[in-house]
Formats: C-alpha cells, structure tokens, sequence
C-alpha cells in the first residue's frame, strides 16, 4: 500500500515476487501441503485502496493455488488496530478469511497427519498467551503451535525494552506440544530443541528497516520445511536475494536505526525513575528532563 516505504529502492518490489516464487519452487521440490505464515502479512495503519486489495488478493490466491491446505495463518500485531484482537473482525486480514485466501489456525486448527496444527493470535498480555498455549496443549495430543510474540532462546538475546519469553518459560508445563513456530522477532535464530519441543524462529520473510537490530546484508529471509515423518529434523533455507545495496538505502536505514536507539534509550532511562507525585519532572535526571517536559506540554494541548 505505500508507494515509496522508508529506506527501500524500487528494485524492493520486485524482490518479493523473487522470494515467493522461491517458495513456490521449493514448495514444488519438497512437495509441500501446507504453507505456514506467522502474522504481519499486512499493515494496519495502511489504508488500502482497491488497487492494493486486487493486487493482494491475486497474489494470495496464486500463492494458494500451489498448497493443497492452503496458506495456515495467524494474525499478528500489524494486522490489528491498536494491536488488540478485539478489531480482528473489522480488518481486513479478517476479509482474507472470510474470502478463503486464508486459513485462520488460531479459530479452525487442523489436523496434518497425526499432528494438529493450530495457534495463537497475537496479544500483549504474555500470561493470557501462555495460559492460551496450556489449554491448546491439553486439548490436543500431538501439537505444533504457531504464536507471534517476543520469543528468544535464552536471557542472553533479551529484548533491550518490553516483555518477552524464552524458549525454557514457555515450554514449562507443556505435555503435549512438540514444535512451536514464532513470529514477530524478525531476529532469526538458529532451530532448537528445549524440554523436547523443536522451536523454529528464523529471519522473517522480507528485511524491515525499522529493525535496529537487523539492519544489515546480515538479514537473509528464511524458509523452514518441516516434514511431519521426521518432525524434530526441520530443514532451514535461505531465500536468494538481490545485493543489499541495491534493494536498501543506506543513509535513510541507518537514520532508522538511530532513531530506534535513541528510543530505547530514553525508554531504558524512563525505567529508571521514580516519578515523584508532587512534581512530575522533579526526580527526573537532566539528560531526559527536557524531552518528558516537552511530551507533558504535548498532552496538556492534546486535552
């Protein structure tokens, strides 16, 4: 929907046609029946004209076309006004369900051979989120779970800012469950195995420039082919792209990426206070003082 997106060249678009027609041919070699997207297909905040909805639409439906159970999906905090579930219906990721583009996993999981593939939507609330995954874990035998949360190996790749999980919190009292497949961390991470559940959360699909950790040719776009005969013996493959110099604009990524740390360490410093109720700005250290004042004033001339 955006005619010139922060830090692309046009050369970017046709890039995605690149890496979906990968797809479709390691679907072909691999004979796949199913492809499994984590969320964030779209952008809430984008205001679709019927151009964009044809062309979404066309592309899905040839997507499709190459999978015998179709495009497996959850939604993700992109797709949702204000990232709540609560606007699942009104988006129009919801229109791609009703349509049949998509197969909503979270509402309808399916069965694949002996396994059931099912998910989770995305929500902020992380307890709901693992207290969802122990009801799903208990009603299905043989489970492979597909969430889009904050989800790392261990506390050495911690999150700078906000919640996350890892791989050990989450797989705790789960009996049932035998892969977990992430999205939302466009980070990738190699594939692993913790209290015998295989969890696959690789580089997302397409390279964001808003990611300050991922703003290099360092990002390659991954595919994991996951054989329900030998489900804890994935298979990881990385997508052939174009130069990076020639599909990014450097000057206006690395802009990004200072604008994100310069966020996370404000939020950091944030953290750090404490507020004192009778001057708001009182315990406030000199280095942020003036930029808390500065959005103070904003929201007393919002009100």
């Amino acid at each position: 929907g955006f005619e010139t997106p922060t830090g692309r060249t046009e050369q970017f678009f046709s890039q995605i046609d690149n890496k979906l027609a990968q797809v479709i041919a390691i679907a072909k070699q691999y004979d796949c029946k199913g492809l499994i997207s984590t969320g964030d297909m779209l952008d809430k905040a984008t205001n679709y004209q019927f151009k964009s909805v044809k062309g979404i639409q066309d592309k899905l439906k040839e997507l499709k076309a190459h999978f015998e159970l179709g495009i497996l999906s959850i939604v993700g905090n992109h797709e949702l006004l204000w990232a709540s579930r609560d606007y699942k219906k009104e988006t129009f990721y919801q229109h791609l369900i009703n349509h049949g583009y998509i197969h909503d996993i979270a509402e309808n999981p399916i069965k694949v051979g002996e396994y059931t593939l099912g998910g989770i939507d995305f929500t902020t609330d992380l307890n709901k989120l693992k207290a969802e995954l122990k009801e799903l874990d208990k009603k299905h035998k043989k489970l492979i779970v597909v969430l889009h949360a904050h989800l790392v190996p261990d506390e050495s790749q911690r999150i700078p800012f906000g919640e996350y999980l890892t791989y050990d919190t989450i797989a705790n009292g789960l009996e049932n469950t035998e892969m977990i497949i992430a999205g939302h961390l466009h980070k990738g991470f190699p594939i692993k195995q913790v209290k015998g559940i295989t969890f696959i959360n690789q580089w997302s699909f397409t390279r964001l420039s808003r990611d300050y950790y991922a703003v290099s040719g360092q990002h390659i776009p991954q595919v994991v082919i996951i054989d329900t005969d030998k489900l804890h013996e994935p298979i990881t493959i990385d997508l052939k792209v174009d130069d990076y110099d020639s599909t990014f604009i450097q000057k206006e990524l690395s802009r990004e990426a200072e604008i994100q740390k310069n966020l996370v360490d404000f939020v950091c410093k944030c953290n750090e206070v404490s507020i004192d109720s009778n001057s708001v700005v009182g315990s406030i250290p000199l280095a942020i003082k003036d930029r808390v004042e500065y959005y103070l004033n904003k929201a007393e001339e919002a009100v």
